[in-house]
């Protein structure tokens, strides 16, 4: 909230944040606990997300806030999606769900990003395996602290 104060980042981009940021923890405690991304999270976060998307347009952001938000909820989802496919063992439904909400906000700032998040995410989930010696830890985490990087200090 400071960094709204001081002029960091748009003022308009606080409630993506908030809305985001709420959910993140919601659903990385979920995961951390039960091994379960609930669809009332990550599916029913993604209308505020979109919703925080579309009042930040009307607050004087850029009008192709929300359509980037459905670019990077496609190619963040979607890609998630196919890896699904191909591998079912290597992600569950609850993750590529996940997915498409990260991909909402990360869009909002660039869909362009969309990929590094993805990329930190999967390096955060191998170290931790690593780091715990397992070979499954939740995947949610890595995925919520590498969206965070993007969307809680996002450059426009």
């Amino acid at each position: 909230m400071a960094s709204v104060v001081v002029g960091a980042f748009p003022p308009w981009w606080l409630p993506t944040q908030l809305i985001t940021g709420l959910l993140l923890v919601l659903l990385t405690a979920c995961d951390l606990r039960h091994r379960r991304l609930p669809d009332v999270l990550t599916l029913g976060g993604c209308p505020l997300v979109l919703g925080a998307l579309l009042l930040a347009a009307v607050l004087g952001a850029p009008t192709r806030l929300p359509l980037w938000g459905l670019v990077g909820a496609v190619v963040f989802g979607g890609s998630y999606a196919v890896v699904r496919l191909i591998a079912p063992c290597s992600l569950g439904a609850g993750d590529v769900k996940f997915a498409v909400l990260l991909g909402l906000a990360i869009g909002g700032v660039t869909p362009l990003l969309v990929p590094v998040v993805m990329l930190g995410a999967a390096v955060g989930t191998l170290v931790t395996a690593g780091f715990l010696r397992r070979r499954a830890v939740p995947h949610g985490p890595a995925m919520a602290l590498s969206a965070w990087l993007v969307i809680g200090a996002p450059v426009f």
